[in-house]
């Protein structure tokens, strides 16, 4: 098994295949081509409960070579670095502190934001009963 199948599954929000995945091996740390995550494509996918399942895993809340890279302007993988991890671990431990604080409090909010949709959701079909 391949992490592109549970990065469909987290972007699907297909917990069921998510957890099977996770359970058989697949490192939940370990980004795509693209340089996307499991928990990533979940968020982006707007999946709140494989975002809480892959957090309560202990997923690794590290700035990626792909954030990195989007934030110099590169947008092409051959003009990313080689070294996945050369950015990162040049900052101070309060420079990595702080990366991983700031991707925890994006994520906070938006698991929040994807609560308050799903209140906003259940609301309107309980009004569409009545």
């Amino acid at each position: 098994m391949s992490i592109d199948l549970l990065n469909q599954a987290a972007h699907n929000g297909d917990l069921e295949q998510v957890i099977k995945y996770v359970e058989s091996g697949i490192n939940i740390n370990e980004p795509d081509d693209y340089g996307m995550t499991p928990l990533m494509w979940a968020t982006m996918g707007g999946r709140e409960s494989v975002v809480k399942y892959i957090i309560s895993k202990n997923v690794r809340l590290a700035i990626t070579r792909w954030k990195l890279n989007a934030q110099k302007g590169v947008d092409s993988k051959e003009d990313q670095d080689t070294d996945e991890d050369t950015d990162y671990d040049s900052l101070s431990v309060e420079g990595k502190l702080k990366v991983k604080e700031e991707e925890n409090t994006r994520l906070k909010r938006r698991i929040a934001d994807l609560e308050t949709q799903l209140m906003e959701l259940k609301r309107d079909a309980m009004n569409s009963l009545y």
